[in-house]
């Protein structure tokens, strides 16, 4: 199967905007454009818009990990799996 994957939109965003901001306030972590994140020089997390809906990719290693997040529960569950890590 064939993923598309595009920039996300400002709409999009806007629904995520708390989660966001979570984001922006992570330590090391810099925002490099919109939905995309940085931290040591590398793209660490990149927020998507696929035909799955919002996706987040997060880097693990040398991989990425993928997250759907068009629903709460999906975001809800996100948060509570990175909330661990920091």
């Amino acid at each position: 199967m064939r993923i598309v994957r595009s920039t996300v939109s400002t709409y999009s965003l806007d629904t995520l905007e708390g989660l966001i901001a979570l984001f922006r306030a992570i330590p090391g972590i810099h925002e490099r454009g919109p939905g995309i994140f940085a931290g040591s020089g590398k793209p660490w997390l990149q927020i998507r818009q696929d035909t799955e809906g919002l996706v987040t990719e997060v880097r693990s290693g040398k991989d990425w990990q993928r997250f759907r997040m068009s629903e709460p529960e999906e975001r809800e569950a996100f948060m509570a799996r990175i909330g661990r890590v920091f």
